[in-house]
């Protein structure tokens, strides 16, 4: 995996984009991100960044594969999540760490 870290992020714009979150919300993978899934063990699914690993149930992985696409996908759309609680906990952790950005 290359060593050119992503776009720059608006700091502000994540920070309320997590405060704020909801189902009808957009987001989408952070320009230039580099990443790869890979099996994580114990039904979990790594996912693998230019500078860390995030570990995240395998039940994750139908949306991870939407949201990684590249396209403004509604977080409320997001497959394989039984509720929307769901889903906003999984984009709100993308957010946090960076993968993501609001749009």
């Amino acid at each position: 995996m290359a060593r050119r870290p992503p776009g720059p992020l608006r700091p502000l714009a994540q920070a309320a984009a997590i405060a704020g979150l909801s189902p009808d919300d957009r987001v989408t993978v952070r320009a230039g991100l580099r990443w790869r899934l890979a099996p994580g063990g114990d039904d979990r699914v790594a996912l693998h960044v230019f500078d860390r690993t995030l570990t995240l149930p395998a039940g994750c992985v139908p949306a991870l594969r939407v949201l990684l696409t590249g396209r403004a996908t509604r977080v409320g759309d997001l497959p394989g999540l039984d509720t929307d609680d769901d889903r906003l906990v999984l984009a709100r952790r993308l957010l946090r760490e960076a993968i993501l950005t609001p749009t």
